[in-house]
């Protein structure tokens, strides 16, 4: 809709400074003042129209954004709150379908550990209605073996995959690692487009059999699921309670929105042997 109306405003500025010019060369083969003026009215009102009027309604809607929002939230609010909704009102980029698996197996070298094999992936949309520069970091803080960081799309100038030797690792010290991805531009509206941006990133680390892996998120997210494979002879509990749908075994999912800063994962511990054939006998994640 936005469009087409971008489309009829300028259809009506090219016309109007294009009845000017044919109203000029008139003038010039008749004499009659009243086609030099007319001409020099229409392309003024052209001009004006293309320029200074998108610069001043641009203008308008940015003093208003920035001076009005806090009346349609209201006065009474604390300041945190309405700065979290200045924020989300600017927001430009989000996440979509958020997903995290974890695969453990006891680890042959301690076996009071295990190694811990999780894959997180998502997608990133862009509400705006320009391309946005986007480059997928990942960092964590227990001696990650950072394994693979890739984006799978249709956008053949996005697409990419970066395996083990070929990632660029970041030593952050204190066993914390980052690692970067390719920078790609995002495109406007793209969830509109059907172009889809989902990124992906794989890594291992050791963590004691009684252990939990916490990501925090780092930008909106709507849409949420944690999932669990091949890993018998273990408990799982999500760190954040009041999930949308699951199984308590392997799976669940959270139909919801996630803030900046605020975390999702899962905590683990062993089951006892005889506790472990009756809890895999819950239903399986879909």
């Amino acid at each position: 809709m936005k469009n087409k109306e971008e489309i009829k405003f300028w259809t009506i500025v090219v016309l109007t400074i294009g009845g000017g010019l044919l109203s000029l060369r008139h003038y010039s083969a008749t004499q009659n003042e009243f086609w030099r003026a007319l001409g020099d009215a229409l392309i003024i009102a052209g001009v004006i129209a293309g320029t200074v009027d998108q610069y001043a309604k641009n203008r308008i809607l940015k003093e208003m954004m920035r001076n009005v929002y806090q009346h349609l939230i209201g006065h009474d609010l604390p300041v945190e709150v309405k700065d979290r909704i200045k924020e989300l009102m600017s927001t430009d980029l989000i996440r979509r379908d958020w997903e995290l698996k974890l695969r453990l197996a006891t680890s042959a070298a301690n076996p009071r550990y295990v190694s811990v094999h999780a894959e997180l992936a998502y997608c990133v949309v862009n509400l705006t209605g320009s391309a946005i520069e986007y480059e997928h970091y990942f960092e964590h803080d227990r001696s990650p073996n950072m394994l693979e960081i890739r984006c799978d799309t249709s956008d053949e100038s996005a697409r990419y995959r970066s395996v083990e030797k070929d990632l660029q690792i970041l030593e952050l010290g204190g066993g914390r690692k980052g690692a970067r991805g390719r920078k790609v531009w995002i495109k406007p509206h793209n969830e509109n487009l059907g172009v889809e941006y989902r990124f992906r990133v794989v890594w291992e680390f050791l963590e004691p059999e009684e252990g939990s892996e916490d990501l925090v998120h780092t930008y909106p997210t709507i849409g949420a699921t944690l999932r669990v494979e091949g890993t018998p002879g273990f408990a799982f509990k999500p760190s954040t309670p009041d999930y949308t749908s699951g199984n308590d075994l392997d799976w669940w999912h959270y139909n919801r929105l996630f803030l900046r800063e605020e975390s999702l994962g899962l905590d683990w511990w062993p089951l006892p042997s005889e506790q472990t054939e009756r809890h895999m006998q819950r239903d399986p994640a879909p």
